[in-house]
């Protein structure tokens, strides 16, 4: 059993293969991390500038809009650093290490099962990559959409972490439109088998995470994050256990997308 894993250079990354390496580390022979391998090296939550102002401007667009949404009056005597950082300056992924168990790290480089860097995983060279290591389950957290020969090559499939509760939120802001909406029961992550689509793959396990209104942006994320990575690494031991996919469901909704 050859299991490949996809993912990218940020810390999260980095804790998602530590919980991987512990629990069906025996199994992981590939990886393919989406970026260079100076970010991977380089990946902190405290000291990336660059990932928390991204955040902190997500968040800051978000926080406006919540200001003026007529049920979120919970929200506007709280100022913005609150909502994002529980008054504080982490960065959710701080949040996460905070989570892990006793005795538990972001995994260190070269920890990392036979890695390959591209920042593009649909090239001629990843693709005979792909062929070479001939997985027979791929799991993906992070990174560009996967096309081609990715979604055919392995034979129990290629699973998916969406940190939104698909079908229902789509693309890459899913959590911040859930809050927004004030759908708290459609707040969580998703785990897919991936498809031509963009998340619209067949649904293994969903998850709802309990939230308090307003709880910190922040706070949130690292909740979402963590309770998905879970899952996938359960749903792959899973596949593995059994040697064959996983049951799971086609679903659609309109008008899903919120990028």
């Amino acid at each position: 059993m050859k299991l490949l894993v996809v993912t990218g250079t940020g810390l999260r990354h980095r804790i998602f293969l530590s919980l991987l390496k512990r629990e069906i580390g025996a199994y992981w022979t590939n990886t393919l991390i989406q970026g260079t391998e100076k970010a991977f090296i380089e990946s902190s939550a405290i000291n990336d500038d660059k990932a928390r102002n991204t955040f902190f401007n997500c968040g800051s667009h978000f926080y406006r809009r919540a200001r003026r949404h007529i049920l979120c009056a919970q929200l506007k005597d709280i100022p913005l650093e609150k909502y994002l950082f529980d008054g504080k300056e982490d960065h959710f992924e701080s949040k996460m290490i905070d989570m892990l168990q006793e005795g538990l790290s972001p995994i260190e480089p070269d920890k990392v099962s036979s890695p390959m860097y591209a920042e593009d995983p649909n090239t001629d060279g990843v693709y005979s990559w792909l062929n070479i290591s001939k997985p027979d389950l791929i799991i993906i957290f992070g990174g560009r959409i996967l096309k081609g020969p990715w979604l055919t090559t392995a034979r129990l499939g290629a699973m998916n972490m969406h940190y939104g509760y698909l079908p229902h939120y789509r693309s890459s802001s899913s959590i911040q439109f859930a809050l927004f909406h004030e759908r708290f029961d459609l707040a969580g992550p998703t785990i897919h088998y991936i498809d031509a689509g963009i998340d619209t793959g067949p649904i293994i396990k969903r998850s709802v995470v309990k939230i308090n209104p307003p709880e910190a942006l922040s706070s949130v994320l690292a909740n979402v994050y963590m309770t998905g990575i879970t899952n996938l690494i359960d749903c792959a031991k899973k596949s593995i256990d059994n040697e064959s996919r996983l049951p799971s469901e086609q679903m659609n909704a309109e008008s899903s997308y919120y990028p």
